[in-house]
């Protein structure tokens, strides 16, 4: 058992209260000091044990100390997470006075059993005529069990049967997020364990929304890039086309049908489209596997939502592959409709005006 502090939180709570902890059992090193920890040396008040004040269902405070184990630093968005402690979850659940491992493998008090069958959703079932509330205050007293703490010794209780206020479940890959949350909650709702299940996005709040705004600004963007690429292309090959009139009037001239001069045109828009086109798919999964060696960082939050981590580690899988070959397709067959048309609209008298 023990906490885990952030190195934020260690120079906050020095800011506040003019102490500086260390792990258990260490010594102060004046080299992780702040400049104004510094100069307040002599006066620093240094602990290696924290105590966290907590609040049972009886209204009593439940405060723990807890030992040190280590000060840490988040390798991401560590502005945001740098002020959050990572405790032992029987350490958390006796400070917050859960039901914990311990109590599970000692003898529950009827009152608490009762307590924890109540019908959440009926509030009148708090105040039924049940042996909740004892009027005996006398009787009542002589009742309590004050040899509770001799079970926290216990070594055969599992960790895992006690209650968890969060659950983290991470799926496979293909499994769709949305209706595996939407399924997950239908079968939750079966159980009547008063537990619903969310996505990482509202999970995370504020963290979430603007990874999501981000996400969307970027879509945004490529989107418009999409477009503006396509409007080129289009004017390139209709230039193109209008470039060749007098060959392309020759051709119709000799016998040449607009469905041939539509092959020839879709023909070798496509072979540009594939060879190129397939160049630069296959430059970026190149550069998908080398970016990742170059340890590109950044200390900024943002940076780090876009990095989705400490480092930039662009993902490219086989599916994203198949899209990107699919969207080039597409672009083909779209820049391609306008070209054709102005090609086969050509006739030899059009060549002949020209010359």
């Amino acid at each position: 058992k023990g906490v885990l502090i952030p190195k934020t939180g260690r120079e906050s709570f020095y800011k506040w209260m003019n102490v500086w902890y260390v792990p258990e059992g260490g010594n102060l090193n004046e080299k992780n000091l702040t400049d104004d920890a510094r100069k307040d040396i002599n006066d620093l008040n240094v602990k290696d044990k924290i105590i966290y004040m907590g609040l049972n269902d009886s209204n009593s405070t439940t405060d723990i100390r807890q030992n040190i184990k280590g000060i840490i630093k988040y390798k991401a968005l560590n502005t945001i997470w740098g002020y959050v402690s990572i405790m032992d979850i029987e350490s958390y659940r006796e400070c917050m006075g859960y039901i914990s491992a311990e109590d599970l493998v000692s003898d529950v008090p009827e009152s608490k059993k009762q307590l924890m069958s109540l019908d959440n959703e009926n509030l009148d079932d708090m105040f039924n005529e049940s042996a909740i509330v004892v009027n005996d205050v006398k009787s009542a007293a002589a009742k309590v069990d004050f040899s509770r703490r001799e079970n926290l010794t216990r070594k055969d209780a599992d960790v895992d049967a006690g209650p968890y206020n969060l659950v983290f479940i991470k799926l496979k890959n293909g499994v769709m997020l949305n209706k595996y949350v939407k399924d997950l909650n239908e079968e939750l709702k079966k159980t009547n364990l008063g537990v619903k299940a969310v996505t990482w996005k509202k999970a995370t709040g504020q963290i979430g929304s603007i990874a999501m705004i981000v996400k969307g600004a970027l879509f945004v963007f490529v989107m418009i890039l999409f477009f503006v690429a396509i409007i080129i292309i289009v004017n390139t090959l209709t230039m193109a086309a209008l470039e060749r009139i007098t060959e392309i009037g020759m051709m119709r001239a000799i016998g040449a049908r607009k469905g041939f001069i539509s092959v020839m045109f879709f023909g070798e828009t496509s072979l540009l489209s594939g060879i190129f086109g397939g160049a630069g798919i296959g430059a970026g999964v190149i550069l998908v596997k080398l970016i990742p060696l170059l340890k590109i960082t950044s200390d900024n939050d943002i940076v780090q939502l876009l990095y989705g981590g400490d480092y930039f580690s662009p993902v490219l899988s086989a599916g994203d592959v198949m899209m990107t070959i699919l969207q080039l397709i597409v672009v083909t067959l779209l820049t391609v409709i306008y070209p054709i048309k102005v090609a086969k609209s050509i006739t030899p008298l059009d060549a002949i005006a020209r010359d």
